[in-house]
């Protein structure tokens, strides 16, 4: 349960990878892992990212920028605030990433605020259903631009009609079908 020690593990597995540049697929785990990944593929080593932040294609139920809120256990990287000190860090070009999905709100009316306040790009469930699939594609190919592009994807964003054992579900707002 050392989650600080965790992410240095990831973040020195990923720094390797990113040094000898061969791709990157990641498959499992919960989204406290992602910040080791990111910031093992931003390191000054890397061959993949050569110096440049990261454009993150972002999906998800939630935003994980929640620095307001305390974490598990004194986290300090945890799967509730990656999205944040990736940006605060200069891992993550928050202007070129996209969020998109969100519908989670984990106890506060203002709970986009904070990747507001940091530059991401949001699309909420609600805002993807009015503009349309080929809209937000459209979207995410302006936006992005010719940054190394980390997508991650987490469950949660689906529904739960078709994911029903994914924790952290917000059954307010359905998901992606």
């Amino acid at each position: 349960n050392n989650n600080e020690k965790c992410i240095e593990h990831i973040t020195n597995y990923y720094s390797h990878i990113a040094s000898i540049s061969k791709p990157v697929v990641s498959i499992g785990g919960d989204h406290s892992i992602t910040g080791g990944i990111i910031q093992g593929l931003t390191s000054s080593e890397s061959i993949l990212t050569k110096g440049k932040k990261i454009s993150l294609l972002h999906i998800d139920a939630h935003t994980d920028t929640y620095n307001q809120l305390d974490h598990f256990l004194g986290a300090k990287k945890s799967a509730a605030h990656w999205g944040s000190y990736l940006v605060i860090n200069g891992h993550v070009e928050a202007t070129k990433s996209m969020q998109i999905g969100l519908r989670g709100n984990p106890r506060t009316l203002d709970w986009l605020q904070p990747s507001y306040d940091l530059g991401y790009n949001v699309i909420t469930m609600d805002e993807f259903r009015k503009k349309g699939i080929n809209n937000v594609i459209n979207e995410i190919l302006e936006n992005l631009g010719d940054n190394p592009i980390y997508i991650t994807f987490d469950l949660d964003s689906l529904d739960p009609t078709i994911a029903p054992a994914v924790s952290n579900i917000d059954p307010a707002c359905s998901g992606f079908t």
